[in-house]
């Protein structure tokens, strides 16, 4: 039998640390990429700013097309207060915008602010904010390639308990309409929500569903919107394996509008103590395309936290952490697919550092070229850093001649030459 094998032993670019400021931690890296291959990361750093109360800060470095730095790295918000798990979303002309949750007053009241950014880094007009409600958390962003426009989303008490909550935003950061709730099923808590969005406004809505709504535990759930905000079609599962727990979804659109959720599932094989990366593909009118997918072949121990990334024509890249696979504790390992969900690489290692534990992957895709920059938090010489990988270019698949040789037949094509 004849069929196709990724790369054995490939690795990823040299990783490269984002962060220059190296006192205690820099954590949980969100990126963000235009057209051109110009991207920028932000992440959360624990004191840097100095601010009386401010445990944890957030700072952001631009990137040029090389990979170079551009500019130095700069704070996204000076306070006296913590910011914490921030999010970036760029247009295809290079402008972005960073949100992030802040606590205004120093007691936990946390609400969900945001700045938009030129594409040569110059600020824009003053911080917008998502609403003037408290408790907020766990903001997600997508941006419009070619108008600019994007949608926050993020987690806010309701009627029952956390609900996901959404705002659409014009290019130059006034809102289009009143915040509305996204999630139609309000018992139980819904939570961490992620957002994708097209090239043309319209958007997928994906997030956590609690208290048993998929039949046992936690599901991942999901609400496809028009570029008018009008839902299309009605809110729906993902997952179709519900035995243990469907976490942490991750979304991504095509420039047309092809969609894709991963998430991390436990128990997909039986065992609770073992965890996998899953995928499955959405279309535009909220349908499910196809049936989900595991999208690791390695498979003990855990794999979590995934992140998804699509280029233009849809053809997408999952990177994750795994454990105790590349030699010392977590490592990243990414996998690139089709925009049908066909398997174009085996997965491979992202970090080339294996000492300690890289965790919270995020990647992001050049719609032009298809490549892709992955970032994580890694060790570095005082605590933990963000390191990026780029250019993430996936290792095509190779021929080779008995069919059963890799042993893995996720790998195996359709069809035989």
């Amino acid at each position: 039998m004849i069929g196709w094998l990724g790369a054995a032993g490939w690795v990823a670019a040299d990783e490269t640390q984002v962060n220059t400021y190296t006192l205690n931690g820099q954590t949980d890296p969100s990126v963000a990429m235009d057209a051109d291959g110009d991207f920028v990361v932000t992440w959360e750093s624990f004191g840097q700013s100095g601010g009386t109360f401010a445990l944890s800060d957030v700072y952001a470095q631009r990137f040029d097309s090389n990979g170079d730095p551009a500019g130095v790295e700069f704070p996204v918000w000076a306070s006296s207060y913590d910011q914490r798990n921030p999010a970036a979303a760029m247009d295809g002309a290079g402008n972005f915008v960073i949100v992030l949750e802040t606590d205004t007053n120093g007691v936990g009241n946390f609400q969900i602010w945001g700045w938009r950014y030129a594409s040569n880094g110059d600020f824009q007009g003053s911080q917008f904010i998502t609403n003037d409600s408290i408790a907020k958390r766990y903001p997600s962003i997508a941006k419009a390639a070619s108008s600019g426009n994007f949608v926050v989303t993020w987690d806010s008490l309701d009627a029952a308990s956390y609900g996901i909550f959404a705002r659409r935003f014009k290019a130059d950061g006034n809102p289009w309409a009143d915040t509305f709730q996204v999630n139609t099923t309000t018992a139980g808590v819904q939570t961490r929500s992620s957002i994708g969005m097209d090239n043309y406004s319209n958007f997928l809505v994906a997030w956590e569903g609690h208290g048993g709504q998929d039949g046992d535990g936690i599901g991942v759930f999901a609400q496809m919107y028009t570029s008018s905000g009008t839902t299309a079609g009605t809110e729906f599962q993902v997952n179709s394996t519900v035995a243990g727990n469907q976490t942490n979804p991750s979304v991504a659109m095509s420039w047309n509008g092809r969609g894709v959720v991963v998430w991390e599932n436990s128990a997909s094989d039986g065992n609770l103590n073992t965890y996998d990366i899953y995928a499955r593909r959405i279309n535009l009118n909220g349908s499910l395309a196809g049936e989900e997918f595991r999208v690791n072949t390695a498979t003990e121990s855990y794999q979590g936290r995934p992140s998804v990334a699509m280029d233009a024509i849809g053809d997408f890249v999952v990177a994750w952490a795994s454990q105790d696979q590349d030699g010392s504790f977590q490592g990243i390992y990414a996998r690139k697919f089709d925009l049908n969900g066909n398997p174009l690489s085996g997965e491979f290692l992202v970090n080339t550092t294996t000492s300690g534990s890289q965790t919270s992957p995020a990647v992001a895709a050049d719609l032009n070229t298809g490549s892709f920059v992955a970032a994580w938090q890694g060790p570095d010489q005082d605590g933990d850093g963000v390191f990026m990988s780029w250019p993430l270019v996936a290792p095509e698949l190779s021929l080779f001649i008995d069919g059963f040789e890799s042993g893995n037949t996720f790998a195996w094509s359709s069809t035989v030459p």
